[in-house]
């Protein structure tokens, strides 16, 4: 599944090399979206598909990020450890931190000294 976004570039600050950008999902209007400073050099500038490609990128976190925060804003989550126990996780709101890069926990046993 994709989300898709939009964002209209505003202003070119020629001097920082950096353009303010009104960027949002694509189902709102432009001029409700927030405004963002991005710096070119954080962009891949090769042609205008790796742009639009990287902005989306680089942008897009901030929004699924703040969704995310408000959605469990009223919401106490608790962290779970030890033996998996499936049957007894029933109705429990349960906090977990997403990975954004391909990595992951690797199992291992805890060792007492």
């Amino acid at each position: 599944m994709k989300t898709k976004f939009k964002f209209k570039i505003e202003e070119y600050l020629d001097d920082s090399d950096q353009i303010v950008v009104r960027f949002g999902k694509a189902n709102t209007p432009i001029d409700d979206c927030q405004r963002y400073v991005v710096d070119l050099d954080k962009l891949d500038n090769l042609n205008c598909e790796t742009f639009v490609d990287s902005m989306v990128n680089y942008l897009a976190h901030n929004i699924i990020i703040d969704e995310y925060q408000d959605a469990i804003r009223d919401l106490v989550a608790e962290k779970i450890s030890g033996e998996l126990d499936v049957s007894s996780l029933k109705n429990r709101i349960i906090e977990g931190d997403y990975r954004y890069n391909k990595r992951t926990l690797i199992p291992m046993r805890r060792i007492e000294l």
